[in-house]
């Protein structure tokens, strides 16, 4: 709950399962009630803990970013741009952020889980996951603040729970094994640029930035490499840059003239606006005809 706010969706997912589970009187009304009362008395402790017994913060930080989420914030989707965000984003990052054997497994369990409901024998542990990943990614489809793939994190732990009964899958336990084995080697040859991470369906991280932007790519981390290369391209160096930057630094720091693209999160509105790198750019095409 602390590490992320999102997980908020979680507990009301488990709340329309578990209504769900009352009405066909699979649990009671004493089992629903001491599951809410266990989860939020666990949210207070934490709260206490992580917060300095200052449990409100964590109310006031969901509150803003419940508040945040219905503002809308800009978007940008293979070439398209939204400000109230696109329905495909998140189901879309899933698969492109996602490792391609980690992908496998959740896709094989998934149909494992559409066959037993075609059977009628899905059982109990079937719908508590498979309808929260559902109804997670519908919730954050229909937000409009869609930045990145951090959102729909929570959905990992319980997909990665469910899907390792493959293990003792006698059909699919030889090749679970081998996809998580496979899904550790990519991660290893990813390191160190696990944020920037796209897997090969795109070919990999150096086409990310063609169909997302912002923290699924960067958060300002490559201000200073940024600097260095510009130092080493003297044409660049002399007239600056446009800068679209998804940070908190100052460019200024770096010595980067730049004309702003879009926001730098903690400069004022004046400082944002850079520098005015069009006059130095005439200036000097001026010297070259004189």
């Amino acid at each position: 709950m602390v590490s992320k706010y999102t997980v908020v969706v979680l507990l009301f997912t488990y709340f329309c399962i578990l209504l769900y589970f009352l009405y066909l009187r699979k649990i009671s009304i004493k089992n629903f009630i001491q599951f809410f009362i266990v989860q939020i008395f666990c949210i207070l402790i934490i709260g206490l803990i992580v917060y300095n017994k200052n449990t409100m913060l964590l109310f006031n930080g969901l509150y803003k970013v419940v508040k945040n989420l219905q503002q809308g914030r800009s978007t940008f989707f293979f070439g398209k741009y939204s400000t109230t965000g696109f329905r495909l984003y998140f189901i879309t990052l899933l698969f492109l952020k996602t490792e391609i054997p980690l992908l496998i497994i959740f896709i094989v369990s998934f149909t494992k889980f559409f066959i037993r409901i075609f059977k009628k024998e899905s059982s109990k542990l079937d719908l508590v996951f498979i309808s929260a990943v559902i109804i997670f990614i519908i919730i954050a489809s229909f937000s409009k603040t869609q930045i990145g793939h951090r959102h729909i994190l929570p959905i990992y732990p319980i997909l990665i729970f469910y899907t390792s009964t493959l293990a003792t899958d006698k059909k699919f336990s030889l090749a679970y094994y081998i996809l998580v084995l496979l899904c550790i080697l990519s991660s290893i040859k990813t390191h160190p640029y696990y944020l920037s991470y796209f897997n090969e369906f795109i070919g990999g991280n150096k086409n990310g930035w063609k169909y997302f932007t912002d923290s699924n790519i960067d958060w300002g981390q490559g201000l200073k490499q940024l600097s260095l290369w510009i130092k080493q391209n003297k044409d660049v160096d002399d007239s600056g840059i446009y800068l679209s930057y998804f940070g908190v630094a100052d460019p200024h720091y770096y010595k980067i003239k730049y004309r702003s693209v879009g926001i730098i999160s903690n400069l004022t509105e004046e400082q944002r606006a850079g520098d005015n790198i069009i006059k130095i750019i005439l200036k000097k095409l001026l010297l070259q005809y004189l």
